[in-house]
């Protein structure tokens, strides 16, 4: 059995799948759609050279003819290189509504005026606690970009669809909404 075979076969199952999500993780923690990028690419040369391949083989006085099969590995890679698509806009959507409630929701609970001594203190430590997290909020900016940059590339071969508006106006947003994070921060100061 083929390389490119094997490959395919391998994400029929969702063990399958997972398992060429896994590979090399260590090298993907700073481009997290790097990971995404490679897979779809393996997938896709694997898919071209199964195309290329021819529908029968002679082997002696046997004539095999596996057109179906051929077929069938084609509608699999398709429908995998659709999941990591769609896993890959879930992915980003979710990192960037989650992003966007955390600073809302961290200005609006500081900014609470606070009528005991208690409540002050609370949120006097919330204040420095966020403070010493802001590098952190602020370098999952850039990959939620990155990743849906590469969802509306029109390069890659997948089948997306098209971003709806609250998603195209939240990521436009974005460097808004930061700024009115950095705004708030220092109003609750």
């Amino acid at each position: 059995m083929s390389s490119e075979l094997r490959y395919v076969i391998g994400t029929r199952t969702e063990r399958g799948k997972q398992r060429l999500f896994k590979q090399d993780q260590q090298k993907f923690q700073d481009n997290p759609v790097l990971r995404y990028k490679q897979v779809v690419e393996e997938l896709s040369e694997n898919l071209l050279d199964i195309r290329n391949n021819v529908p029968q083989k002679s082997e002696k006085f046997i004539s095999v003819e596996f057109g179906q099969l051929k077929q069938t590995l084609l509608d699999m890679g398709q429908d995998y290189q659709t999941y990591i698509m769609d896993h890959l806009k879930k992915d980003a959507k979710n990192d960037l509504n989650s992003l966007i409630d955390e600073m809302r929701e961290t200005v609006q609970e500081l900014k609470k005026p606070a009528t005991k001594l208690e409540t002050l203190k609370k949120n006097k430590m919330r204040y420095q606690e966020v403070r010493n997290k802001q590098d952190q909020l602020q370098a999952r900016l850039i990959p939620i970009r990155q990743k849906f940059a590469y969802i509306t590339d029109d390069s890659n071969d997948s089948n997306v669809t098209e971003l709806t508006e609250d998603e195209k106006n939240k990521l436009a947003s974005l460097d808004e909404e930061w700024n009115k994070f950095q705004k708030g921060l220092t109003d609750a100061n």
